[in-house]
């Protein structure tokens, strides 16, 4: 493919984010563990990705199993043709200079799961322009938001919460 980052909007995707072995530099270790995180296209489900990887794996002595508490299903898909949606767009529109919009699938695992038993859509949104002078700034050692960014995201989310706060979206 030709941009690896698009992976996670096409399909579930797979990172290999902790491993545990041996100990010494000349056993072999009796036992070896291995946390994987997978990211779930809506669609797929947990028992899917279960079933592909002990297909994948083919040996009765590996052990696949949910880390406790760590685990979610693919969230539910919002819908585009109501208020909520609409009020999103509006401001995506006035604050960013009027660019497209659609939906599309974040990439970025949130705490998003928390809400699905009490909110009827979701839509989950960074306010920053990501372009390639933002790569590596997430999840690494001098993690941060360009300053340049933080002004806009403050627009942004004061004019959603007023959008969002105004009786046409309560009702709607």
């Amino acid at each position: 493919m030709a941009n690896p980052e698009m992976n996670a909007s096409m399909r579930t995707t797979t990172a290999l984010t902790i491993i545990q072995g041996g100990v010494e530099d000349n056993t072999i270790p009796s036992e070896a563990k291995a946390i994987v995180n997978f990211r779930l296209l809506p669609g797929d489900t947990i028992a899917d990705v279960l079933w592909h990887a002990k297909k994948v794996f083919k040996d009765e002595r590996v052990r696949i199993t949910p880390v406790e508490g760590k685990f979610n299903e693919a969230l539910p898909i919002s819908p585009t043709k109501c208020p909520a949606y609409v009020g999103l767009k509006t401001v995506v529109r006035q604050v960013f200079d009027n660019p497209p919009v659609a939906p599309f699938v974040m990439l970025g695992g949130t705490d998003c799961q928390h809400f699905v038993p009490v909110c009827d859509h979701i839509y989950r949104f960074t306010s920053v322009v990501m372009d390639e002078s933002f790569r590596g700034l997430e999840h690494g050692i001098d993690e941060r938001i360009p300053i340049a960014g933080m002004a806009k995201m403050v627009k942004f989310y004061a004019q959603l919460m007023q959008v969002w706060g105004t009786r046409e979206m309560m009702i709607g």
